[in-house]
C-alpha cells in the first residue's frame, strides 16, 4: 500500500513529488495545498521540483502513506486526513494539524496507532 501512494503523487522520471498529483489525490485545489504546505501558490506551481516545495510536501506524503498502510485503503486514508477529528488534538483534523505546522505530531500519532497505543 505504501508504494501506491508514493507512486501516485511522484514523478516517474525524477522521483519528485508532483504538487498537482498530490492535490488531485487529496481533492484539494492549489490554494488549499499551498496553505497546507506553507508554500506560496505561485512557488508551488512554477517551481514544483524545488527543494523548498519538496521538503514542504514530503510530510504530507509520509502521513498519507502511513495512514494508507493502517487503513488498508487509499480512500479511507484520504478521508481520515481530511475529515477525522482527533480527540487528542482538540478535535482538529490531520489536515488542520498539518496546516498548523504539526505534521510531526500527526506522524507520531499514527506511529502510536500502528503500535496499538490509543490516546
Amino acid at each position: 500500500m505504501l508504494v501506491d501512494v508514493v507512486e501516485r503523487v511522484t514523478s516517474a522520471t525524477d522521483g519528485t513529488i508532483n504538487p498537482r498529483s498530490l492535490g488531485d489525490y487529496l481533492h484539494l485545489e492549489v490554494g488549499a495545498l499551498s496553505r497546507l504546505a506553507h508554500i506560496n501558490r505561485n512557488t508551488l506551481t512554477r517551481n514544483p521540483t524545488s527543494s523548498k516545495v519538496q521538503e514542504a510536501l514530503r510530510p504530507v506524503v509520509e502521513i498519507l502513506s502511513i495512514a494508507t498502510e493502517l487503513t488498508a485503503s487509499q480512500g479511507k486514508a484520504v478521508a481520515w486526513f481530511l475529515h477525522q477529528p482527533l480527540v487528542d488534538f482538540d478535535f482538529k483534523t490531520p489536515q488542520e494539524l498539518v496546516t498548523d505546522g504539526e505534521a510531526e505530531a500527526v506522524k507520531a500519532h499514527l506511529r502510536m496507532l500502528a503500535h496499538g497505543v490509543y490516546g
